[in-house]
């Protein structure tokens, strides 16, 4: 049986900008979920996402949009819309499963993962 190749995520459509106001737009109602912990923590990761897409905007501004200044380097455009999806992926994620401890614990990590691999990302690729 010949294997089937995995499916794509085509977020051709979509622009960084709609991507972090999806997940800045989602965050505050998290903060607001789950104990005590777990809301500083959503807390904290909204605050770094909410400073990354300021520094990232204003590094991009030269370009006029993040997909300009990276047009030359589309691997790197698609990975970030990437982890901006997964970003929200997590996010739902975590709404849904916030009365479970352990749940909500392992989408805080995942998306703490998503948004540091993101700012590492972003500034090997525009500075």
């Amino acid at each position: 049986m010949a294997s089937q190749p995995l499916p794509t995520l085509d977020l051709t459509d979509l622009t960084v900008r709609d991507l972090t106001e999806d997940c800045l737009s989602t965050f505050p109602y998290c903060t607001q979920l789950g104990c005590h912990d777990h809301r500083v923590l959503m807390d904290n990761m909204l605050e770094s996402l909410h400073l990354w897409a300021q520094s990232t905007a204003e590094t991009a501004a030269a370009s006029g949009s993040l997909e300009q200044a990276l047009e030359s380097r589309p691997d790197d455009l698609q990975n970030i819309k990437s982890n901006l999806f997964m970003i929200s992926v997590e996010l739902n994620s975590y709404a849904m499963n916030s009365t479970d401890y352990e749940a909500a614990k392992e989408s805080i990590l995942t998306i703490g993962r998503f948004i540091e691999s993101l700012d590492m990302m972003t500034r090997a690729v525009i500075g």
